[in-house]
């Protein structure tokens, strides 16, 4: 797994020359920290660090800490899930490590297909991102699209039959601007794949982390930079504001608009630039 950081960093290298193993490791932690406490899952930075370095490294890593009684690691866990609210039994300690476990695969996932292998995005490779973020046990509903209408959320209102449809239109989209390349700007792409992706809602729950890992997977593709969101409260909310304002307008202009007739990611795609400049 060394050798994968060393090979991601090459891959970016013409758009970011000098960007090292360490520098990578770094913005995965704290992008998959972030996109954690705005999925109100996963635990504390420094837990997620360390959970995230060993996943990179290709390390196995356990859910469940073994012995809680005597793991320095045990408590500071119980403190994070108390801090936040969340109940804090040992399978909440196990169930929060999961989540950034799954989450780094999730993300290693996406960068080899992307990155690596230089495979345009397909509808088989995000559904296998979701499977890998949130798991494939029964009732998980992993890497699987959702096939029932509603789901608890007053903005989801695509028929579940028509998710297969626009998810092949969605790659077949991002896929030709990807080949345009030069033409591309790249936070805009970024930000209007990410509303359109909220607004189809492909999978039954997770669809916020899954377009949060395909925005960072784009941008080190096509710029080397990976946007950090979500690290405190403040940018929390604030992305929060303008996911919901944006795919809201996004549905409105609807999925026909020319691309270059759409303002509704424009916010976005500035909150994207100002973070992955920081």
């Amino acid at each position: 797994m060394a050798g994968f950081k060393s090979n991601v960093c090459e891959a970016v290298a013409r758009h970011r020359p000098g960007y090292r193993p360490s520098q990578l490791e770094a913005d995965l932690y704290a992008a998959i920290y972030g996109s954690n406490m705005i999925a109100s899952a996963g635990t504390s930075y420094d837990h997620t660090a360390l959970i995230c370095l060993e996943v990179l490294r290709g390390a196995p890593v356990l859910a469940p800490i073994t012995d809680p009684d005597h793991d320095p690691d045990y408590a500071p866990h119980v403190h994070f899930l108390i801090d936040c609210g969340k109940r804090a039994t040992f399978g909440a300690v196990a169930a929060s490590r999961l989540e950034v476990i799954r989450h780094a695969h999730a993300y290693c996932y996406l960068m080899d297909r992307v990155l690596l292998k230089g495979r345009a995005v397909s509808e088989a490779m995000l559904c296998e991102t979701h499977r890998r973020l949130v798991g494939c046990e029964s009732g998980s509903g992993g890497g699987e699209y959702r096939g029932y209408e509603g789901g608890g959320r007053a903005l989801l209102d695509m028929r579940w039959r028509a998710v297969k449809h626009r998810m092949a239109q969605f790659c077949e989209e991002l896929a030709k601007e990807m080949e345009e390349g030069g033409g591309v700007d790249v936070y805009a792409l970024a930000a209007r794949y990410h509303h359109n992706l909220m607004c189809i809602r492909p999978f039954a729950k997770g669809n916020g982390r899954v377009a949060r890992v395909l925005v960072n997977v784009l941008l080190l593709s096509l710029v080397g930079r990976i946007s950090v969101i979500g690290m405190n409260g403040d940018e929390v909310d604030e992305y929060r504001k303008l996911a919901v304002q944006g795919y809201k307008a996004f549905r409105k202009e609807g999925f026909e608009m020319l691309r270059g007739e759409r303002t509704s990611h424009l916010e976005l795609a500035s909150f994207l630039y100002k973070n992955a400049m920081n």
